[in-house]
């Protein structure tokens, strides 16, 4: 490549040296270049020279390790601890926006065999299968959940099917966004 000095419009057919003052040269100004012309660096990818397109809504970037990154989906948990355990049903929450229900949670303090579920919009039941605390103080899950996707404005109930001997509960309904 040819080594010019420049003083026009700058473009990037050939390596280019400017001289004089080149306070004036703008990212727009630069014409015919490529990335490797610019932006073969190591740079921080916030900032106005990055764009994007072909995103999902709601995605966001996670940091995969030290140098490495990815968009995922937001993960979040709604729930509820009970004390003074009754058997039936209390709302919890209402979704602001469309979400993906993934896993649903429970535990229970100083007891045995409660049985717990979850429903959405006081008719349909989160787990195909309610959910036995079999001890106390241990964290049960199951995956095993119907009508995966909500809407904004769906609402979430957590419920106790049978008290067993619990004193306290924890219900968890684990949640994707979109």
């Amino acid at each position: 490549m040819n080594s010019q000095t420049y003083t026009g419009t700058p473009t990037f057919n050939d390596t280019v040296t400017f001289t004089g003052n080149t306070t004036g040269i703008s990212h727009a100004d630069l014409t015919n270049a490529t990335a490797g012309s610019h932006h073969a660096q190591a740079h921080a990818i916030d900032g106005s020279d990055h764009t994007a397109s072909g995103l999902t809504q709601y995605h966001f970037l996670r940091a995969d390790s030290a140098t490495a990154f990815s968009f995922q989906t937001r993960e979040f948990t709604i729930g509820a601890c009970i004390v003074n355990v009754t058997t039936g049903y209390k709302t919890v929450w209402r979704s602001p926006f469309s979400c993906s229900v993934a896993k649903l949670q429970g535990r229970q303090k100083a007891g045995t065999n409660t049985v717990i579920n979850a429903r959405k919009n006081g008719t349909s039941d989160v787990l195909t299968a309610d959910l036995t605390l079999n001890n106390s103080n241990t964290w049960y899950s199951s995956t095993s959940v119907q009508g995966t996707t909500w809407s904004a404005d769906d609402w979430l109930e957590v419920e106790v099917v049978t008290v067993g001997s619990a004193t306290e509960i924890t219900i968890q309904v684990e949640f994707t966004e979109p």
